[in-house]
């Protein structure tokens, strides 16, 4: 179990990397966790890791998509955001799925609220006409390194804290 929890960090953290350098997290990583999660459900009854039923990775994963689909839709997400967080769904239950949505989704909005405040890239500004608001210009944020970081957080947390 701590092996699989291992890998499941490094694969997390891969996921988020690549995301940030590249842009995208690719289907190389994606689809073999989600095509594990869904082995170990069929196989075992369980979660990949931790102890989840099926129904409660059944529940994540649609769970997954619904809180995904919205963002892919409107391409503020792209499909590794909505791949990365249905695998988590399927190799861990709702918990970690919960907690890794929460972390990115907060990550990106400290991020796009620390780009509107900058002077940076994020913003064009005409600051003597009133009628003339800050126009935020096409921001690309990286959802991915938040789910990472959600993801492992919860795995580390679960694993040293929530034993004892």
């Amino acid at each position: 179990m701590i092996f699989i929890t291992f890998l499941a960090i490094v694969w997390a953290g891969t996921c988020g990397a690549f995301d940030v350098n590249r842009g995208q997290i690719p289907n190389i990583l994606t689809i073999p966790a989600i095509v594990a999660g869904m082995v170990s459900l069929l196989l075992t009854q369980n979660a990949l890791i931790g102890s989840a039923t099926i129904l409660n990775t059944a529940l994540a994963a649609t769970l997954a998509v619904i809180l995904t689909l919205p963002g892919f839709a409107l391409r503020q997400l792209g499909g590794g955001d909505v791949k990365m967080l249905l695998a988590i769904a399927l190799m861990a239950g709702i918990a970690p799925t919960l907690t890794a949505f929460v972390v990115a989704s907060l990550s990106v909005a400290v991020a796009f609220l620390a780009r509107m405040l900058s002077n940076g890239e994020g913003r064009r500004t005409l600051p003597t006409n009133p009628e003339a608001r800050s126009v935020p210009s096409r921001v690309r944020l990286r959802y991915g390194p938040g789910l990472a970081a959600g993801f492992i957080g919860h795995l580390l947390y679960s694993a040293f804290f929530a034993s004892a």
